[in-house]
């Protein structure tokens, strides 16, 4: 029997320790990390159905339901129903959504902050590389990529150059 690490352990005990980080980072402005994403999203988009936004984040719509069902409790995105198509809802941010986007920017700048010093500006660039790489090797993509949204990792199909 061997005692080699696997690979992913101190993936994902990064990725949790980043993510409780950014829910630090977060938690004045009364949002958790995904609400933020989806806001963000939001926002690159201008409008998106529940079905299209949970295309974008590679989710069930059920989970995206509920997702969205707790912004809109919140106040920060509202429902509308499609000019073109009656029968088809809308997603779009209200301005307590809108006033959300810059402190939610300042918030992974401040976790992007964080890495850095914790690694240095590099090693913290060729993680964010090889996070997008893998990301996309393992069938992933960026949700909000056809809006010119900046990634890392190697250019796919659907994704902008950025």
């Amino acid at each position: 029997m061997t005692n080699k690490p696997y690979k992913l352990q101190p993936l994902i005990h990064a990725a949790t320790l980043v993510e409780e980080r950014l829910s630090v980072e977060l938690a004045p402005i009364g949002i958790k990390p995904r609400q933020a994403r989806v806001l963000n999203v939001l926002h690159l988009l201008g409008s998106a159905s529940q079905v299209e936004l949970a295309r974008e984040f590679e989710i069930a719509a059920a989970s995206m339901s509920t997702m969205t069902s707790r912004l809109i409790a919140g106040g920060f995105i509202t429902r509308t129903v499609d000019a073109d198509e009656s029968h088809r809802v809308r997603l779009k941010l209200t301005a307590k959504g809108t006033a959300l986007i810059e402190p939610i920017n300042k918030a992974w700048r401040e976790v992007d902050r964080i890495i850095d010093d914790a690694v240095g500006e590099d090693a913290a660039h060729t993680l964010a590389t090889l996070s997008g790489e893998l990301r996309n090797a393992l069938g992933g993509r960026v949700a909000g990529a056809g809006t010119g949204y900046r990634y890392y990792g190697k250019k796919t199909a659907d994704e902008p150059t950025g």
